[in-house]
């Protein structure tokens, strides 16, 4: 694939994310957050159903043994995250939803670490480094380096911690 035709490809994703906060936040008030995550999944899958079919007929087996399990991941994994979301519009700006978004990475990382006792690669955590970073310059308004006077609470948090597993606590 060509460079500029990749670079594009790849602005597309964080460009739909954009539009689809702009389009909740603004509509807020005229579609509830489960209608506006029913009819924007609707839309996509009649968008996409023709590109996809010709490629779900080889898999149907699997596709039909495995059905209970994609229904929960998107019920849980789609569903459910995108309503959470334009409920939070409800209440917030696109840029917070924007910076909790762009800690999904993160967060998937640390769940996957926590309970899945996976392992993490040199690259995952570059990663994982680079979207905190981002998000600490989008806080700071440029100056992350600002958030370092926060480091100063850090010191007692170990202490904290075990003073809350001693017993009677």
């Amino acid at each position: 694939m060509h460079k500029p035709l990749a670079c594009i490809f790849a602005a597309l994703p964080p460009l739909f994310w954009s539009g689809n906060f702009l389009l909740a936040r603004i509509m807020r008030d005229q579609i509830p957050p489960f209608q506006m995550s029913f009819w924007r999944w609707i839309v996509a899958f009649m968008v996409l159903l023709p590109f996809a079919f010709r490629h779900l007929s080889p898999s149907r087996q699997t596709i039909l043994r495995e059905l209970w399990f994609l229904m929960l991941l998107g019920i849980v994994g789609v569903t459910a995250f995108n309503c959470f979301i334009y409920s939070a519009l409800h209440h917030t700006t696109i840029v917070n939803a924007g910076i909790i978004n762009s800690l999904m990475p993160v967060m998937t990382c640390l769940f996957a670490l926590i309970l899945l006792k996976e392992r993490l690669y040199l690259r995952q955590m570059i990663g994982v480094g680079l979207a905190v970073f981002g998000t600490l310059v989008i806080i700071s308004y440029g100056r992350p380096f600002d958030l370092m006077t926060l480091t100063r609470c850090l010191p007692p948090c170990p202490g904290w911690s075990m003073k809350l597993r001693l017993p009677g606590n």
